[in-house]
């Protein structure tokens, strides 16, 4: 696997991890975001 690396994520991550799981939830689960069940994401 190229362009990757596995790392312990940092703050810096943040921003990002938080856009691809609200991409997930809108795109793949259909759902969008839903605070009670994704207090988490935001």
């Amino acid at each position: 696997m190229r362009g990757y690396s596995i790392r312990t994520a940092t703050p810096d991550d943040l921003d990002g991890a938080r856009a691809v799981m609200l991409d997930t939830v809108y795109r793949d689960f259909g759902t969008g975001y839903v605070p009670r069940w994704h207090r988490d994401i935001i």
